[in-house]
């Protein structure tokens, strides 16, 4: 399921790829380094150990830090160097020796990380009754052709839609104060649609609300940023 609604920030989080196959992660890899950083792990219990070190790491937690929550803590992000470490999205093989990418899943299934898994034929069954039980967002067989383009897609969405649940908590604190509420481009499509579009359009990588109702802070992949601002109509008049 697509996100609803646009998230109060959006930066390139860590992609963590668990496969035996050296080959494999090489060759996925080069291609998604462009769009987000990318950690990589031919040993589950390594992976692991990293995944519980730096899984519970968001935004949201550093940014809800004083109170009354205010919006400028949000665009405060951009001096976290570490942000860009924060785990966004697992990548599991399912066919790995001592423990599979199902088992890899449920044991960190408590940490809510948007997953991915990568299966063979004979084990797309098993996929499939992961996914209906929400154990995992998503599966691809190896052999799908243009299977990194997909995969691109398909982790652009799931990250995505991990800040947007990230963003309704501090959504909600911020609907609280008696102050400006956030712009309802947050919620129309057609402005959502616009705003990535702009953000492709012009290279720009990651964005974080700097004030309400809706004004943002765009940088790009060299971290040169750009103030954009949004107003209602009726402010317009």
């Amino acid at each position: 399921m697509k996100p609803r609604g646009l998230p109060i920030c959006y930066y390139p989080s860590t992609i963590v790829f668990i496969d035996d196959d050296p080959t494999l992660l090489n060759a996925v890899t080069q291609e998604l380094q462009p769009y987000a950083p990318c950690k990589t792990f031919t040993q589950v219990e390594e992976a692991i150990h990293y995944i519980r070190l730096h899984g519970r790491k968001n935004f949201g937690d550093r940014c809800v830090i004083d109170d009354p929550f205010n919006e400028h803590q949000i665009h405060q992000q951009i001096y976290h160097a570490e942000r860009f470490a924060d785990i966004g999205l697992l990548v599991l093989d399912y066919q790995m020796p001592k423990k599979n990418g199902l088992q890899v899943a449920e044991m960190l299934s408590d940490l809510n990380i948007p997953t991915i898994l990568l299966t063979g034929e004979a084990d797309e069954t098993l996929a499939v009754e992961a996914f209906n039980s929400n154990l995992i967002d998503a599966y691809f067989r190896k052999s799908t052709p243009h299977l990194t383009e997909l995969l691109i897609k398909k982790i652009y969405e799931l990250q995505m839609r991990h800040f947007m649940n990230v963003s309704l908590n501090m959504a909600s604190l911020l609907s609280d104060r008696k102050t400006q509420p956030l712009s309802s481009g947050f919620h129309d499509r057609h402005f959502i649609a616009f705003f990535k579009q702009f953000l492709q359009a012009n290279h720009f990588t990651e964005y974080y609300l700097y004030q309400c109702p809706g004004d943002f802070i765009l940088l790009n992949g060299v971290g040169k940023p750009i103030w954009f601002i949004v107003k209602e109509r009726k402010e317009m008049d």
